[in-house]
């Protein structure tokens, strides 16, 4: 169970870092 919110956490933070990148990304367009 705690394996299941450890991966589930990391991948919420991936998610969040790859949408910073693709907004500032957008920004500098």
């Amino acid at each position: 169970m705690y394996e299941v919110i450890k991966y589930g956490s990391v991948g919420l933070a991936f998610i969040g870092i790859i949408y910073i990148v693709i907004s500032s990304k957008n920004k500098n367009n």
